[in-house]
């Protein structure tokens, strides 16, 4: 195996643990109806997707950053309408 592809599965492995980590966090944080850390943990999960998605994509750089910033405020807005409609 090539280093790089070695590198590659590194990263994508601690992208992954980090990943569920973070959601499981954000499944407690939600439990528990803790609206700020839901939606920090949410965010940070939501842009790690984001950019690992990106890389296998390769959109143009001027199409990304709109893009990013609607799959992150669609993230955190489901978040918070989850909690609101548990809430109820």
């Amino acid at each position: 195996m090539r280093w790089a592809a070695i590198r590659e599965s590194v990263l994508y492995a601690t992208v992954q643990a980090s990943g569920y980590c973070l959601i499981t966090i954000n499944f407690r944080a939600v439990a528990s109806g803790r609206l700020t850390l839901a939606l920090l943990t949410d965010g940070i999960n939501a842009t790690m997707g984001f950019f690992i998605f990106r890389r296998f994509i390769h959109m143009k750089d001027e199409d990304s950053m709109p893009v990013f910033v609607g799959y992150l405020l669609g993230s955190l807005a489901g978040t918070a309408l989850g909690m609101y409609i548990d809430a109820r």
